[in-house]
């Protein structure tokens, strides 16, 4: 599980390195922008899609939560990277261009830790995947990466237990 976890948040490294700070930035704005929403609309998309899934709202209201994530998440990195291309001329300015990708790469791995962490909380309060949740509770990364989707969970209580209390 530790190396999944650690393969999976050097990819977002490597991709905050690949695309620079804006657009990373962007992408770290839009996980919790993405959340909150998700938080606030799963329950009315998860109604719509439990006939989808034969009556199982457990199912639905997860997969709406992540669709309303992942969708927020990608406008609001659209909208980031417009505006990311207008300021691409600075890269002229020497250095901009490699502390563009470092601080890239910096918020490439928060945006990773709290992806993950997320990802990781969403799994364990759904209570799906019993395997997964075995071999998280024995990986102290992933312990970690719980603690920190935790943090938006402190941050805004009424979404992931509202999550949970559909179980």
């Amino acid at each position: 599980m530790d190396l999944v976890l650690l393969v999976l948040l050097g990819g977002f490294i490597a991709l905050g390195f690949m695309t620079g700070l804006f657009q990373t930035l962007g992408s770290v704005l839009g996980i919790f922008v993405g959340y909150f929403i998700a938080a606030q609309y799963y329950e009315a998309m998860g109604a719509f899609l439990t006939p989808i899934f034969m009556g199982n709202e457990q199912l639905s209201n997860m997969i709406a939560f992540l669709i309303i994530f992942i969708i927020v998440n990608r406008l609001i990195g659209l909208m980031v990277w417009v505006f990311a291309k207008t300021f691409k001329l600075l890269n002229v300015i020497p250095f901009f261009s490699i502390l563009n990708r470092l601080g890239g790469a910096v918020l490439g791995f928060i945006e990773g830790i709290f992806v993950l962490g997320v990802a990781l909380l969403v799994i364990e309060k759904f209570q799906r995947l019993p395997g997964v949740i075995e071999q998280m509770s024995q990986s102290d990364f992933a312990q970690l990466l719980l603690g920190v989707g935790s943090l938006l969970e402190y941050i805004y209580p009424t979404a992931l237990s509202a999550l949970g209390g559909v179980i």
